[in-house]
């Protein structure tokens, strides 16, 4: 569901928000309560670094973590993932 969220709010018309987000945020909300937050590693790395994943969790009451500086380490490798993969396509005239 986190998936979809991302999907949502880059799909949203004004580019960061709609009624199909606060839908599921509502989803998401119920599952939280029921099972707990999702690791903040299973969810897109876009919603945990624009804060949104610490934001629905606080709203709720619920604490759920995030370990900024792995979180840091994560970006930086894959900006290296896709640094390297971009010159792998231009070495090839892609």
């Amino acid at each position: 569901m986190w998936g979809d969220l991302l999907a949502a709010t880059d799909q949203a018309i004004n580019g960061t928000w709609s009624i199909r987000c606060d839908a599921l945020v509502a989803r998401i909300t119920k599952i939280t309560m029921l099972i707990g937050p999702a690791d903040w590693r299973e969810v897109p790395m876009t919603i945990v670094e624009n804060g949104l994943y610490e934001q629905i969790h606080t709203h709720m009451g619920v604490s759920a973590p995030v370990d900024h500086k792995a979180l840091a380490r994560t970006r930086a490798g894959a900006d290296e993932l896709n640094r390297r993969a971009e010159l792998s396509r231009r070495q090839r005239g892609l």
